[in-house]
């Protein structure tokens, strides 16, 4: 198995977190378009969870792209943990996102 190592590593990494956003805005413009065509709620629901995706998307290439920078006078050992804080940063949208659909659906079992 041929694993990237240091600058290749970085670039590629890089490329696929612009994909991932590309794809993201793709995703928001057409399921625009559908929603506005449709007036569906299920389509603005999805439209919803595609904005999240490509906010979490954009933290993600931000994150990769620190993580690239050599270390410095500030960061002795790089700024690899910038990745790691853009995974959290993932990991606590979801968690509110689960909490709140959490909490619609008991609310609405009640009634």
């Amino acid at each position: 198995m041929n694993v990237a190592r240091g600058p290749d590593r970085a670039a590629l990494t890089a490329r696929a977190a612009l994909a991932s956003v590309a794809v993201a805005l793709f995703l928001l413009g057409l399921k625009a378009w559908a929603a506005w065509q449709t007036g569906s709620m299920a389509m603005l629901g999805s439209l919803a969870d595609t904005g999240l995706d490509l906010v979490a998307s954009l933290v993600t290439l931000f994150g990769v792209r620190i993580a690239a920078k050599p270390a410095d006078a500030d960061h002795r050992f790089g700024h690899g943990k910038a990745e790691a804080l853009a995974a959290l940063f993932q990991v606590a949208v979801i968690s509110v996102s689960a909490a709140g659909i959490g909490w619609q659906a008991v609310q609405r079992l009640r009634r």
